[in-house]
């Protein structure tokens, strides 16, 4: 692999979810069943989360 490259993993990027939950729990606390629902809802559905993924 070359050395700056993201990793892509199912056609998301790899490290992906962690910049986006980040990115919620920024605009205000949240639990993780939010961040699913926010997650699904800015994708337009495109992407739903397991609570497996936001709870490892």
């Amino acid at each position: 692999m070359t050395e700056g490259r993201i990793k892509q993993t199912s056609g998301v990027p790899k490290g992906l979810l962690q910049l986006l939950v980040l990115k919620l729990l920024v605009e205000k606390a949240r639990a993780g069943a939010e961040i699913v629902e926010e997650i699904e809802k800015k994708t337009s559905g495109f992407w739903k989360q397991s609570p497996g993924s936001i709870y490892p």
